[in-house]
């Protein structure tokens, strides 16, 4: 209802630390009437930007790279994927005179909290499965398998780089993020590619008519090396 006095919590901040606050304003316009879903929109990105906040002071994605780009690349990725996946949030009030719509709407920290915990959990044990998976494939110089199973166990924690992903490895808890990027970085440098030709030239998006020989080795911890070629004998 109009009122020609504004709310409290328009001409301050709602402040209560049960919750994430969002506060959305827009202009009226009557042959639209989008103000309504316009106000909603800009106080779920008020409340994404408060869970924000608290990501940002624990990310672990600062520790690996101190590049402005990169991080802002990264914390706009993040606030969007927040945005699509916030539930649960509800609406408090809205006020509205002849030229402006106002709406709060706020979000459960708790329940926030103990749906990302569950997400966690479940992203951790996938992961691990991968991780391990990996570790098989290794063992048994499946090289390939074994790469797909780290880039899997990567995409499952995709969504939570601002955990400390610890589980219980074979010589004590380890952080799984960090272990199946250093597992990847591990095989590649023992990986050689060689061929004989001299130059390639390639588009990109294009295949390469010619086929190419190309000879693959690898050196496993004892220094063994194994090769394998697509060369014809």
């Amino acid at each position: 209802s109009k009122s020609d006095k504004k709310p409290a919590w328009i001409v301050s901040r709602p402040v209560d630390n049960r919750y994430y606050h969002g506060v959305g304003v827009a202009m009226i316009n009557p042959y639209t009437q989008n103000h309504v879903e316009s106000a909603k929109q800009k106080a779920l990105n008020d409340i994404v930007s408060e869970i924000s906040v608290s990501v940002s002071t624990s990310s672990r994605v600062w520790q690996f790279e101190n590049n402005d780009e990169l991080i802002q690349e990264y914390q706009s990725l993040t606030d969007l994927k927040m945005k699509n996946e916030i539930e649960g949030y509800e609406l408090v009030d809205s006020w509205g005179d002849d030229s402006e719509y106002w709406v709060y709407y706020r979000l459960s920290k708790e329940q926030y909290n103990s749906k990302k915990l569950r997400k966690l959990a479940s992203a951790r044990n996938l992961a691990t499965q991968y991780y391990e998976e990996g570790l098989e494939a290794e063992k048994k110089l499946e090289i390939a398998r074994a790469v797909h199973s780290y880039i899997r166990g990567l995409n499952a924690l995709k969504d939570h780089l601002d955990a400390d992903v610890m589980v219980l490895g074979e010589h004590g808890k380890i952080n799984l993020t960090d272990q199946l990027i250093s597992k990847m970085i591990d095989v590649f440098g023992r990986m050689e590619i060689v061929t004989n030709e001299k130059s390639i030239k390639c588009q990109v998006s294009r295949t390469i008519d010619k086929e190419i020989a190309v000879t693959v080795s690898y050196k496993e911890d004892d220094g063994r090396v194994h090769r394998h070629s697509n060369e014809q004998k």
